[in-house]
């Protein structure tokens, strides 16, 4: 089963022209309500739609990181925290003080991310090279608690995005590697234990993938390309020793098809398709964005998900 969830504005929108963008901005501030959620007036193709604005929020402090910050370079943590990546080091910025977290070698981290207990902060490695050989990559886990690092070892090519998921009584963390240099074999999924730190499985998959994200109630987790969505189960051994019982962990998938209800006529349908995010709801619901704003919902119970550990 699943569904479109339309935006508000229906329709095909049209960038504003600087002029728009200049009267949108007199009028907000013409109102005697501006800043406390005020209404504007757009005008857009010969229909007036009224538009609501938010009222401005004071920022409760800024933190300004040595370096470009992306979506996965930083991290809300437990309380009035939050961790962020300046290159080979992770800040954990409080209220009062800053704890500054590094491993041995010095080596650039790429993302980052807090696992559910709020206890230990994973960091992957950006890959580099020694010449024409390429050194090894690890995966920092920082313990927030008393500011120690377990490495884990086996992600060859870098590490450009780690997730979490805890069911029952088992922690899992997931890493997405870096493509090769010639973008021929595609991106390594890994999936460790926690705290363990065993490689329970591998997979490969398209190059370009941009996000992953666990499933909050099942042993299931996706991940998505610019025009690529798929669902990966998490399949544990069998208790069994029967014929074709497996004794390992395996990673299986099936793509989502994101049917954000665009005609493929269209001469911009590849644009309003191109997928942006991805997000888990309840109830195993998976939610996928475009670039142009249409949601897309789908239930993973259709794609044969495999049930809480």
């Amino acid at each position: 089963m699943s569904r479109l969830v339309r935006p508000v504005l229906g329709g095909r929108q049209r960038s504003p022209s600087p002029l728009d963008r200049q009267q949108l901005s007199n009028r907000a501030r013409a109102s005697p309500r501006a800043g406390q959620g005020a209404a504007v007036e757009a005008k857009e193709a010969g229909d007036v739609q009224t538009l609501p604005l938010p009222g401005p929020l004071e920022p409760d402090c800024v933190v300004r990181p040595q370096g470009s910050a992306v979506q996965h370079t930083f991290t809300a943590m437990h309380g009035e925290a939050v961790a962020c990546l300046s290159g080979a080091c992770a800040v954990m910025c409080y209220t009062d003080k800053q704890d500054v977290l590094s491993g041995s070698r010095m080596r650039q981290l790429s993302c980052c991310a807090l696992s559910p207990d709020s206890h230990f902060l994973a960091c992957g490695e950006v890959p580099s090279q020694d010449g024409p050989r390429p050194l090894s990559t690890q995966i920092l886990v920082f313990n927030v608690r008393d500011l120690s690092v377990k490495p884990l070892r086996g992600q060859a090519r870098g590490t450009k995005l780690v997730s979490w998921s805890k069911q029952a009584e088992k922690t899992f963390l997931l890493s997405v590697s870096f493509p090769d240099s010639d973008n021929k074999d595609g991106d390594h999924l890994v999936l460790w234990s926690w705290p363990q730190g065993e490689r329970l499985a591998s997979a490969v998959c398209l190059s370009g993938v941009a996000h992953i994200s666990f499933a909050p109630e099942t042993l299931a987790f996706s991940t998505a390309t610019t025009h690529e969505v798929k669902v990966w189960s998490v399949v544990p051994p069998m208790s069994s020793r029967g014929r074709g019982a497996s004794t390992c962990w395996q990673l299986t998938n099936r793509p989502v098809a994101a049917d954000f209800g665009v005609k493929a006529a269209r001469t911009w349908s590849v644009a309003e398709t191109a997928v942006a995010s991805i997000a888990w709801g309840a109830a195993a619901w998976l939610y996928v964005l475009s670039h142009t704003g249409r949601l897309f919902a789908k239930s993973i119970t259709d794609h044969g998900a495999s049930p809480k550990c």
